[in-house]
């Protein structure tokens, strides 16, 4: 007959302190690399509102005056 109260529970325990820490890991990496791919994306958006508007300015410039 099985008997609970002998059977060998620490055999089939797992390590779940080291799974956490995993995870954790796992969580800081990939929050991080979200974190640096939000400024990079960021960084992008500005340097090409940047442009734009240096383009425009430019073409604003060069264009030739309306005489009256």
């Amino acid at each position: 007959m099985f008997n609970a109260s002998t059977f060998p529970l620490d055999k089939f325990r797992h390590d779940y302190s080291r799974v956490n820490e995993e995870v954790d890991e796992f969580l800081f990496y990939f929050f991080k690399s979200a974190y640096f791919r939000f400024k990079i994306m960021a960084e992008a958006i500005r340097i090409r509102n940047e442009s734009a508007e240096f383009i425009n300015n430019e073409i604003n410039r060069k264009k030739p005056r309306e005489k009256k």
